[in-house]
């Protein structure tokens, strides 16, 4: 019982650092509402849902298993470089319409070479 409340609760804080449900759900290859059914605790995050999710967003396997003080905040914040720690602050300056806008073409851009890669959640 205590792997399935970890799982929920790692799930919680992926979905949480991605900007909707429903583009978290498109990096996971998920669909929202099997995604709110595991946010609801609905469904269970079984050993298999629990891998599919992992290899999905490229974190570390046996990641959604451990508690949140046993792993790094974020696995897409683990190995920025520079020039995206930059691009980073500078997209920290713009106004929320600003963000709304880049985050925009973030997307469109991931989609063109083909998916999103985390462009959008992580």
């Amino acid at each position: 019982m205590e792997i399935t409340l970890t799982r929920l609760q790692n799930l919680k804080r992926l979905v949480s650092e991605c900007h909707s449900q429903q583009a978290f759900a498109d990096a996971a290859g998920l669909s929202v509402q099997y995604l709110n059914q595991l946010l609801m605790g609905h469904r269970n995050i079984g050993e298999k849902t629990a891998r599919k999710l992992e290899r999905s967003l490229r974190l570390n396997p046996g990641w959604l298993d451990r508690s949140a003080n046993e792993q790094p905040p974020s696995a897409a914040m683990v190995e920025l470089s520079p020039r995206a720690m930059a691009v980073g602050r500078m997209f920290d300056r713009l106004s929320p319409d600003q963000q709304d806008a880049m985050q925009k073409v973030i997307d469109a851009l991931a989609q063109s070479v083909g998916g999103h890669d985390q462009a959008d959640c992580g």
